[in-house]
């Protein structure tokens, strides 16, 4: 599990602990899922969501994104 901190300049926008997976069955319908896509980027999802819509997130220089592993 990784805590996962969105900022909008200094606006905390969201904040959660999110599980990493390996593919969108690792976790339930409309939960929250960081992983690591074909281009082996970092991805935030939500299992058959939009997470951009549903936290309102955007897009720019002004967002930041924190993200710290919780726990081994």
């Amino acid at each position: 599990r990784f805590e996962v901190t969105i900022f909008n300049n200094d606006m905390l926008v969201y904040q959660n602990q999110v599980t990493y997976g390996k593919s969108f069955a690792d976790v339930r319908i409309g939960q929250p899922i960081i992983y690591i896509n074909s281009l082996y980027r970092v991805g935030l999802a939500i299992n058959q969501g939009s997470f951009a819509k549903a936290y309102n997130i955007g897009v720019g220089s002004n967002w930041h994104i924190e993200i710290k592993r919780l726990g081994d």
